[in-house]
């Protein structure tokens, strides 16, 4: 895991201090070494977090003409360095990232075809004069980059382009999409002119100018019929062996463990392929107790056997670290787990670990959340969901989703609970900002601009679409790797692995949810290793208490606001708050910080 800068200037030399402040900002990323290259109008800029080949795992690479930083691990990178060197390449040493320059070298752009893990990269072809930069398939690391027409700036994070010379502004367009189904178009920030580039994706750019293309195109989900000892049986192959090729390098490696099955599985998985481990559990002391999931964490870990730290975040330590939680993520959030993810790799960090295994992508691949298994058809699911209404089934009234319909079909329950958000959050931002956008249908834009494949059933399309706008828009650029890497640890994601993605999407509904339990499979898959409480323990998505008013957003609005937030809105907003029931206060608390998100960004980067 690393931080990278990549800058081509059309219009002069490069500003050689300029690459390496742009570096220096993003050393949080990789504080083991920092590197630049520099070519007539093209430079590029590494900060290293050394896990593979610690000792001669430098970047920049460069071979042929070709150089590259790389961030991210590159799974089954040994088979291919063998096949390569077997065409004549050599090598320098074992980093993963130095197969991607001969890999490149050999197959030009096919070669990202090959590559399974969790990556981004800047590569310049000299002989061409071509500079590429690319995202893996699902966007677990970043890329963003700016081109004002005489200067084409990439970096991780936009903190590396502001260091570049880029001045932050809020990009209206984007706001007005935040507040109006919580998810950015996948190739947009919330600052004006810096650009996402999407997962899958990869950006050239050569004297012509500066392309966008799409490299990977995630399939919608194809049931076959499948016997279902086969189905379990590949799953669990599947997922051991992303668990065990995830546990390279030469830096202790842990597991974030919820009371979940996910997570669960890949810790007991990673005991399987013979690893004692370590485990890192949030508890959150206040609010209702289904919050609180470390008592059956703490169980999980005893039977594994686990190495197992327990952090106790309640309601205060929370709101002290949101701002800088919020100047992290660079995005707007709807809960305060993004506080509690960037504590837990604090903690991660004070134990001496430096890769951690996750169990995102579980839910999106095998119909875990509840959203999905109303779209399935299975009722009395709303007990089921109180920790997240009005965020993953509606709540109350809701903005329009008619457009979507028309562009969709049957529109998903996630998108209903983001109009039920939407219409919440909408209240405290000014009429004249709201003006220019009254005859705008926001959600036919959303659903015309994700581009769902055409085919499906309905749920496998639901799924689909929320893997792209919440997992790859939300889940992974903003509560995942910058909170992590905010404190150098490397977050590693097997259930995002190419073959586990391949076996989960061809498995049958039935297989995935049975008499209305999620994830069926995968708890057959993984029954010999967990206590059974785990087992059949129901799907709890990761989410922070709705926090005390008076501790958090009062705090935190004094002083000047984004100039599109309405400040008597949000303070009726705030006095209305502690009178509401239970249910509404916890539909009501995403709006609200989403409002705080923006506070917070704007005290960061002053745009």
């Amino acid at each position: 895991m690393c931080g990278l800068v990549a800058v081509r200037a059309f219009a002069g030399p490069i500003d050689a201090a300029g690459l390496l402040r742009g570096v220096r900002a993003l050393r949080h990323r990789g504080p083991d070494a920092e590197a630049l290259w520099l070519g007539r109008d093209v430079g590029l800029a590494h900060a290293r977090l050394a896990i593979v080949d610690r000792a001669g795992g430098g970047q920049p690479f460069t071979a042929h003409g070709v150089t590259a930083v790389v961030n991210g691990e590159l799974y089954g990178h040994a088979a291919l360095r063998r096949q390569l060197e077997a065409r004549g390449h050599r090598f320098r040493g074992r980093c993963d990232a130095e197969v991607l320059v001969h890999l490149y070298v050999d197959r030009g752009l096919d070669a990202l075809e090959a590559l399974d893990g969790e990556f981004a990269f800047a590569l310049y072809d000299r002989p061409r004069d071509l500079l590429i930069c690319a995202r893996d398939r699902f966007g677990v690391r970043s890329l963003v980059w700016h081109h004002d027409g005489r200067t084409l700036r990439v970096a991780s994070e936009a903190k590396g382009l502001f260091a570049l010379g880029v001045r932050p502004a809020w990009d209206t367009e984007s706001v007005w999409q935040a507040f109006s189904h919580q998810y950015l178009h996948p190739d947009r920030t919330v600052f004006a002119g810096v650009h996402r580039l999407p997962p899958g994706h990869l950006l050239r750019c050569d004297a012509q100018g500066v392309r966008v293309e799409r490299w990977w195109s995630m399939p919608l989900a194809a049931p076959r019929p499948t016997d279902t000892g086969e189905g379990v049986r590949a799953l669990r192959e599947a997922l051991q062996a992303a668990v065990t090729d995830r546990l390279q390098g030469e830096r202790a490696v842990g597991f974030q463990l919820s009371g979940g099955l996910d997570s669960s599985a890949v810790a007991a998985l990673g005991r399987a392929a013979g690893l004692r481990p370590t485990c890192f559990t949030v508890r959150f002391p206040d609010g209702p107790p289904e919050y609180d999931e470390s008592a059956v964490a703490r169980a999980t870990a005893r039977h594994l056997g686990a190495d197992h730290h327990v952090l106790t975040l309640d309601g205060r330590t929370l709101v002290e670290a949101l701002p800088e939680a919020l100047a992290q993520a660079e995005a707007p959030c709807i809960n305060a787990h993004v506080a509690a993810k960037l504590l837990l790799a604090r903690a991660v960090r004070a134990a001496g670990v430096r890769v951690l295994l996750t169990g995102e992508g579980a839910d999106e691949l095998l119909l875990g959340y509840t959203h999905l298994r109303a779209d399935l058809g299975v009722g009395d699911l709303d007990d089921l969901n109180a920790t997240a209404v009005g965020v993953h089934l509606p709540e109350g009234a809701g903005l329009p989703v008619a457009g979507a319909a028309r562009v969709l079909g049957p529109v998903p329950a996630f998108l209903r609970a983001k109009a039920t958000l939407a219409y919440r959050a909408r209240a405290v931002l000014q009429a004249d900002f709201l003006a220019p956008f009254a005859r705008r249908d926001p959600f036919a834009e959303l659903a015309r601009a994700a581009g769902v494949p055409p085919g499906g059933a309905p749920v496998d399309r639901a799924a689909w679409l929320w893997t792209r706008l919440c997992l790859s828009g939300y889940i992974l650029p903003t509560l995942c790797e910058p909170t992590e890497l905010a404190s150098a640890v490397e977050g590693r994601l097997p259930f995002l692995d190419r073959r586990v993605f391949e076996v989960a999407r061809r498995l049958p509904h039935a297989l995935k949810v049975r008499d209305g339990v999620e994830k069926w499979a995968l708890r057959e898959a993984i029954a010999d290793l967990l206590p059974p409480a785990v087992v059949q323990r129901r799907k709890q998505p990761f989410m922070a208490p709705p926090l005390p008013v008076a501790a958090t957003l009062r705090a935190h609005l004094d002083g000047p606001l984004p100039p599109f937030l309405d400040r008597a809105h949000l303070d009726a907003m705030l006095r209305m708050l502690p009178t509401l029931p239970t249910r509404e206060r916890v539909a009501t608390d995403p709006a609200l910080m989403l409002a705080l998100s923006f506070v917070a960004l704007q005290r960061a980067w002053s745009p």
